[in-house]
C-alpha cells in the first residue's frame, strides 16, 4: 500500500518556523509568528526504505533523525547525501502542540505563540523497541519522565491523541482496543 503513494523528495516546512537553541534538547523548531490550530506546518519527505534493511546499513545511508516508520514494511528517510531539512530538530514533549494529520503531515494541535517551541510526542510517530534513556526535559505537567517508542500502547495516550498517530499505529490501536473489548465480554 505504501509503495503506491508518492512522497516529497524532501520535507516542506512553513516559513514561519525557524531553528534555535532549545531548552528541551539541543536545537529545536520555533514559531516566528503565531500558528493556529489545524494549520499545516510540516510535510515530511524522503525516500522509502524497507524496514527489513539492517539497522547498521540504514544508519550509514540516511540521516538518523529523519527515520519515520510509515507502516510495518517501510520507513521514510532522508538520504545521508541530501542536505537535512529542519524538521529533524522537532523535539519531544509529553504535551505537544502538534500532531499528525496523516503519515507525513504535521498540523498545529494547540495554539502556538510567537517564540514558542514546536513539539511532538514521539509516541505518535514510532513503534520501535527503543527506550530513550535520557530523562525527558519537556517540563510539561504531563511529563512521563521515561519515553519509550512503544508509548503508543498506553491507553491514556491513545485517548489523548486518538486518530493522530501514524495511520498504521491508528490501525494497531483499533485492533488492540477491539481485542480488549472482546476479552472483557
Amino acid at each position: 500500500m505504501t509503495t503506491a503513494k508518492v512522497y516529497r523528495n524532501s520535507s516542506w516546512i512553513d516559513k514561519r518556523i525557524e531553528v534555535r537553541e532549545s531548552p528541551i534538547h539541543g536545537k529545536g523548531l520555533f514559531a516566528r509568528e503565531p500558528l493556529a490550530v489545524g494549520e499545516i506546518i510540516i510535510v515530511c519527505g524522503g525516500q522509502l526504505w524497507p524496514r527489513t534493511t539492517p539497522l547498521e546499513t540504514l544508519l550509514n545511508q540516511v540521516h538518523r533523525d529523519s527515520i519515520v516508520p510509515l507502516d510495518d514494511e517501510y520507513y521514510l528517510c532522508m538520504n545521508i547525501n541530501d542536505p537535512p531539512t529542519n524538521d529533524i530538530y522537532m523535539n519531544h514533549s509529553c504535551n505537544p502542540n502538534t500532531w499528525l494529520q496523516d503519515e507525513c503531515t504535521v498540523v498545529v494541535r494547540s495554539p502556538i505563540n510567537r517564540n514558542d517551541e514546536i513539539t511532538t510526542d514521539y509516541a505518535m510517530i514510532s513503534d520501535d523497541d527503543i527506550v530513550i534513556t535520557e530523562s525527558c526535559q519537556c517540563k510539561s505537567d504531563q511529563c512521563r519522565r521515561l519515553i519509550t517508542l512503544k508509548d503508543w500502547m498506553r491507553p491514556e495516550l491513545q485517548e489523548r491523541y486518538f486518530g493522530h498517530f501514524l495511520p498504521f499505529l491508528n490501525n494497531k490501536i483499533k485492533l488492540l482496543q477491539e481485542s480488549q473489548k472482546s476479552i472483557s465480554k
